[in-house]
């Protein structure tokens, strides 16, 4: 299936967005491009687009095995997927269990502090207004959703962040916060969209449990604390969109023999991914 035939239908700050010749199905390519601020602050890391599409496959895939279903339907090679066509809630959907980055400054309380229970918020995406905080109410009365909508919303996210805890903690990863977005299918089902990666999510080192907080998420760069890429012989000679020249266009190849969490997930390798992954053994650390 090309990507090519019906031209761009959308181009965001880190995906792209194609048609193809099937109208249920949308082609997406990952760009090398890393954003903060509503996109004030922009660099491209050469392998991210390729690193995010491989991270995105492999958690929706976990979330698949625990009855979550997304838009995903495969990976087709570096940095392109093949996903059914939603449409879109514009929202942001926001998941806390320790407080962190917005919720720390709207709130006053110190960045670490372990909530009681997790939190979920919801932002209106909007880079004008710099997307903005809305409640359930404002949703509703804005048209954005429906109150069926949001029952449907409220669960589904909560059931998500309980399956990603679990997927991160087996290999020592506290998940702090993570956003996510959602859509309806042409037949009305409500599903996981858009990507989970070191992008959408606050993911704490816990190696040493020593209680200091080690980023392996955008923090890297949206705080200046470090560079999200370690850079390796193949990236600095590579071009910035320029696939591996040992990338299969399968993703049944690229995600063989790795049935379970710690195994999968170390695909992802230090050398590729410094921050946004680490390799204990032959467990990987997003």
């Amino acid at each position: 299936m090309s990507h090519g035939e019906a031209g761009k239908a959308l181009r965001g700050k880190a995906k792209q967005l194609y048609a193809t010749d099937d109208p249920e199905v949308l082609w997406v390519e990952y760009k090398n491009t890393a954003t903060a601020g509503d996109g004030e602050k922009k660099e491209d890391f050469t392998g991210k687009g390729r690193l995010n599409n491989l991270i995105t496959t492999i958690i929706f895939d976990l979330l698949k095995k625990r009855g979550i279903d997304s838009h995903l339907i495969k990976r087709v090679d570096d940095t392109g997927q093949l996903v059914r066509k939603v449409n879109m809630f514009p929202l942001e959907i926001v998941l806390r269990n320790v407080a962190a980055g917005h919720f720390c400054s709207r709130l006053g309380v110190e960045e670490g502090l372990p909530l009681k229970e997790p939190v979920l918020e919801y932002f209106l995406k909007n880079d004008d207004l710099h997307d903005p905080f809305v409640n359930d109410d404002d949703l509703v009365a804005l048209g954005v959703c429906t109150r069926e909508d949001l029952a449907e919303i409220a669960p589904l996210a909560r059931k998500i962040n309980e399956a990603l805890i679990e997927i991160f903690a087996k290999i020592d990863v506290k998940l702090v916060d993570f956003k996510i977005e959602m859509g309806r299918a042409t037949d009305g089902t409500l599903l996981l969209a858009d990507e989970i990666t070191p992008d959408s999510c606050r993911l704490w080192d816990q190696k040493d449990h020593s209680g200091k907080v080690e980023h392996l998420d955008k923090d890297l760069f949206r705080r200046g604390l470090g560079s999200i890429i370690r850079p390796t012989k193949r990236s600095r000679s590579a071009s910035p969109n320029s696939p591996s020249p040992k990338a299969s266009k399968s993703p049944s190849n690229a995600l063989s023999g790795s049935p379970l969490e710690g195994s999968q997930l170390s695909l992802i390798s230090r050398k590729d991914f410094h921050g946004f992954s680490r390799v204990r053994g032959k467990e990987a650390r997003l």
